[in-house]
């Protein structure tokens, strides 16, 4: 099962409501992934940080992004190298955060090249790979 939460203006409570219902499902033995998209506005790490040490230090969405475009095949690259499994009350939870938030994280989100990707770096299969091995 994958579940997405998407809203069209900002502010109205998606990321905590993705780590309630992330955990609430981890809890009753689902194993539970929580990928935050949120490139421009990164934050579901903070719910898990009394968990986790430095996870605005894991890399994360846009570090295997970036990996993924220059590879020489981008369906070579395994998403799991940048999974951070968290534990909350021995649950089965694992974060795929936005990327490591150094000083750099805004330039190379805002460097990514999301038409380059698509066209020449198999995006499409990549994100169609990703969703078929996360549903597994």
């Amino acid at each position: 099962m994958i579940v997405t939460f998407y809203s069209y203006k900002g502010g109205t409570g998606r990321t905590m409501a993705l780590a309630n219902i992330a955990i609430l499902l981890a809890k009753r033995g689902c194993r539970v992934l929580a990928v935050d998209f949120d490139l421009e506005a990164p934050g579901l790490w903070r719910y898990f940080s009394s968990f986790h040490d430095r996870l605005d230090q894991q890399p994360g969405l846009i570090d295997l992004l970036m990996t993924a475009s220059s590879a020489a095949d981008a369906l070579d690259v395994d998403w799991r190298d940048y999974v951070t499994h968290v534990p909350v009350e021995s649950s089965g939870f694992s974060l795929m955060t936005s990327g490591q938030l150094e000083e750099r994280y805004s330039s190379r989100v805002l460097n990514f090249d999301w038409t380059e990707f698509f066209q020449d770096s198999q995006g499409g299969e990549f994100f169609e790979r990703l969703r078929s091995q996360w549903r597994e």
